[in-house]
């Protein structure tokens, strides 16, 4: 129980990078606590009496560690999939995976290099430095469209761990390798500038808050490279021209908000795009910080004086 006390609180308080101290100690102690519990109960199995009665009370004093077990791979598993509606459990699952991940980070990738705005974990001595500061000056670009400055910093793992890659969790991005080849001038692909984005936007936006999806996965594609933004370009206007885009109405109704799929990117990249250069940092920041599911539709309305279905036209139209 103590395990599942321990991930609640982090989850409660926001915490950036838990680390996995947090959880080794309650998991040690009911490590020893169980292995005392089986070898005693063996014991008194083997010389009696009342064999019975000691079965049933080493199988009880298991039980606690068997849960804490099975707590932790229900969490990894659930975090593994996509598109979960964020609360308690979710985000249980997001430290979870932090947490249990960190270890197999630094031993997969035992190098590390601190820059201004990110720390990169890397398989070889020296890393690729010039990355390293092309994601720095990628980070404090995206601040200063913001107007805002953070002092966290994002760690950045050359690749994935424990089969997970291309994800943002709590401080971690899990990206690409070295290997993998820049698609842009700045000297970082797609993936990595896509994911830092996610920490910019988590930093501007108390983290735990009901963004939509529409605008976190829109922020990060607006910021994911020229390339792929032309990309994203493309495909909008060919949506649009064969009639398949899909309403702001329906993409923040139950069925897309928390959605991480096709559309959102291609349209969220214009909305944002939009929502920015219309607005400003201040109502877009002011809108990702106040928006809820239930009442989107009003927020849009509240923050930025215009109606939803109107948003719709001029953004699509421009």
């Amino acid at each position: 129980m103590l395990v599942i006390v321990v991930i609640a609180s982090l989850t409660c308080s926001h915490a950036l990078h838990p680390s996995f101290w947090w959880i080794a100690v309650p998991l040690a102690v009911q490590f020893v606590g169980t292995l005392g519990v089986l070898v005693l109960g063996i014991w008194q199995i083997c010389r009696g009496p009342c064999r019975w009665l000691a079965a049933g009370a080493t199988c009880a004093g298991m039980l606690p560690a068997l849960f804490s077990a099975a707590y932790l791979v229900f969490l990894v598993d659930f975090a593994s999939s996509r598109n979960h509606t964020p609360n308690l459990l979710t985000r249980s699952a997001d430290a979870a995976v932090v947490m249990l991940g960190e270890p197999f980070a630094r031993w997969q990738y035992p190098w590390r290099q601190e820059g201004q705005r990110a720390v990169m974990w890397s398989m070889v001595p020296d890393g690729d430095v010039q990355q390293l500061a092309a994601l720095d000056a990628h980070i404090l670009r995206m601040e200063h469209s913001l107007e805002r400055e953070f002092s966290a910093k994002v760690y950045w793992v050359r690749g994935p761990v424990c089969g997970l890659e291309g994800v943002y969790l709590l401080g971690w991005v899990l990206g690409s390798e070295p290997a993998v080849p820049a698609d842009d001038s700045d000297g970082l692909n797609v993936i990595d500038r896509h994911e830092a984005a996610h920490f910019v936007l988590d930093e501007a936006v108390p983290r735990g808050e009901d963004v939509a999806s529409v605008l976190h996965e829109g922020w990060a594609e607006l910021h994911s490279g020229r390339q792929q933004v032309e990309r994203n370009r493309k495909e909008f206007l060919a949506a649009r021209a064969e009639g398949k885009l899909l309403s702001l109405r329906e993409l923040t109704g139950p069925n897309w908000y928390y959605n991480s799929d096709g559309p959102i990117y291609v349209q969220g990249c214009a909305l944002v795009d939009y929502l920015l250069r219309q607005f400003g940092p201040q109502k877009f920041l002011a809108l990702c910080n106040t928006c809820t599911q239930a009442t989107f539709a009003e927020d849009v309305q509240r923050t930025l004086g215009i109606r939803l279905e109107d948003l719709d036209a001029v953004y699509q139209r421009e």
